[in-house]
């Protein structure tokens, strides 16, 4: 209580209604700074009133109150003012406890420590308009207090307050909900840069982490820009991609105008053996350096569309010579049409295809056939990892080797590092793989082929021209035997009519 008393604190001892007053008026003279000792009310207190206020039977003020009231123009403001050489303020305490004040008793979850409410009058009587409320949120022990903290307010056209903010002793925060899932939850939308005044960075933008310049951002100041009223996403302080306010995406440029998705830029990497389809000249071909490449897309599995246009312009190349169509048809007749089914019915499904086989497309037009670095289900077997080992009786996996994985929400390519006939065990990329059940897909490789099916059909051009070559070439022949039989069987009806045949 001294160190209350020092911080000029107000402590309530007691607020009893409907027992007998202790004193039915205190009269302070005016001027009269201090009042000494310790003032127990059981009844109401009236602080600068005139008179006594009217309460009706149904008032929410009717149980223990502490009233500031004024009937003039001046506040009816209840002031704690601390006159002292230190960094405090003056402290307003409300205490909570169970059981009664000789055996105070341990507060419960759900317990309300304080309640400030706003009560407004309308129509015939104070009501509840909103207020704070600081309640117990958990069990208390010997070790733990948790608290949470609730805002009310009450929207127009309704009379009950609902809970705008509550703050949970977990230190999460709703807004507009009792139980925030997250740090911050919100139960309707959320509007970021309100006043319009981004003008194209990640200020006043969604953020991550502490000052690395990750978020996500729209320019609301005006401008030609074309990412003016888009969206925004930055790394590292720059507009990584771009979606504008048309619906163009841009990865590399804030400006994407050449197609409703613009790729501005490139990764120098290396895939392997590959073939190509370029605007360059040759047209196709295969490149077996195995050197890098600077790509702007890759794709792990196929890209659908109605129509591929391939940059094609004479300008841009060096053309050396129209392609053999005898020697492309030759080619084409080599290659050989297969019907089969994928291994990896999981993955592919178990539909049938009709299509090339790359190992036999690279015996007769190898540069139709890239080669890169992929997977291949030549396991695919269930089993489980314990200890970073995986059981796998009867495997030919060797040390080094990379094996794919698939987890049940996840996958991982891995590095074997030992190996037995029960099984082997794979370098923990992260710690990540923990002791359960794992599909074994199979190992990778550095000659997965692929087809350039672009390169197939310039060869069957190349082809079809040989044959309607050959095609013209057999019409005209064609036309010449015919008008040669038909000058013939004119000199037959000729020689006929004239009864020049021997008898």
């Amino acid at each position: 209580m001294k160190t209350l008393l020092k911080f000029a604190s107000i402590t309530i001892i007691a607020l009893i209604v409907d027992i007998s007053v202790i004193a039915q008026s205190i009269t302070i003279e005016p001027n009269k700074e201090t009042i000494k000792g310790k003032i127990q009310l059981n009844g109401r207190l009236f602080i600068n009133s005139t008179t006594e206020f009217p309460l009706p039977t149904n008032s929410y003020l009717k149980y223990g109150n502490i009233l500031s009231i004024s009937d003039d123009s001046d506040s009816s403001d209840i002031d704690l003012v601390l006159f002292e050489d230190s960094g405090f303020s003056p402290w307003l305490n409300f205490g909570k406890a169970r059981g009664t004040k000789i055996t105070p008793a341990s507060v419960q979850s759900d317990d309300d420590l304080i309640q400030i409410r706003g009560l407004a009058y309308n129509q015939d009587d104070f009501y509840d308009a909103g207020g704070i409320q600081l309640f117990v949120d958990g069990t208390p022990t010997a070790t733990s207090l948790p608290t949470g903290m609730r805002i009310s307010t009450t929207s127009e056209g309704n009379t009950i307050p609902l809970t705008a903010i509550s703050v949970r002793g977990t230190g999460k925060v709703g807004i507009g909900l009792e139980e925030p899932q997250e740090q911050l939850s919100v139960v309707k939308g959320m509007n970021i840069d309100q006043n319009n005044e981004n003008g194209g960075t990640i200020d006043n933008g969604l953020k991550f982490g502490f000052n690395s310049g990750e978020g996500i951002a729209s320019r609301r100041t005006g401008g030609d820009d074309s990412n003016y009223h888009g969206l925004d996403f930055y790394t590292n302080f720059n507009s990584r991609m771009t979606i504008t306010n048309y619906g163009l995406v841009g990865i590399g440029t804030t400006n994407p105008t050449q197609a409703k998705l613009v790729v501005n830029g490139n990764v120098n990497g290396s895939i392997g053996n590959f073939a190509f389809f370029r605007n360059a000249s040759p047209l196709t071909g295969t490149n077996t350096t195995g050197n890098s490449f600077n790509y702007s897309i890759y794709a792990s599995h196929r890209i659908a569309a109605t129509e591929f246009n391939a940059f094609s312009d004479a300008r841009i190349k060096d053309i050396k010579e129209i392609s053999n169509n005898e020697k492309d048809l030759e080619t084409l007749s080599k290659i050989e049409i297969t019907d089969y089914q994928f291994k990896d019915k999981i993955g592919k499904g178990n539909g049938h295809y009709k299509k090339v086989i790359a190992q036999q497309v690279e015996s007769v037009y190898p540069q139709a056939i890239s080669k890169l670095t992929d997977c291949i289900p030549d396991i695919y077997q269930l089993t489980s990892i314990e200890n970073d080992f995986i059981s796998l009786p009867n495997h030919t996996l060797k040390v080094g080797e990379k094996v794919k994985l698939i987890f049940v929400t996840t996958q991982e390519l891995v590095e074997v590092k030992e190996v037995n006939e029960k099984g082997f065990k794979i370098v923990n990329p992260e710690s990540s793989i923990v002791n359960q059940q794992v599909f074994v897909y199979g190992r990778e490789v550095s000659d997965f082929r692929s087809v350039d099916y672009e390169a197939l059909s310039t060869l069957n051009i190349s082809a079809t021209q040989a044959l309607l070559k050959r095609l013209n070439e057999a019409e005209s022949r064609i036309n010449k035997l015919e008008k040669t039989q038909s000058e013939i069987l004119q000199q037959i009806s000729q020689m006929s009519a004239q009864n020049k045949f021997p008898e």
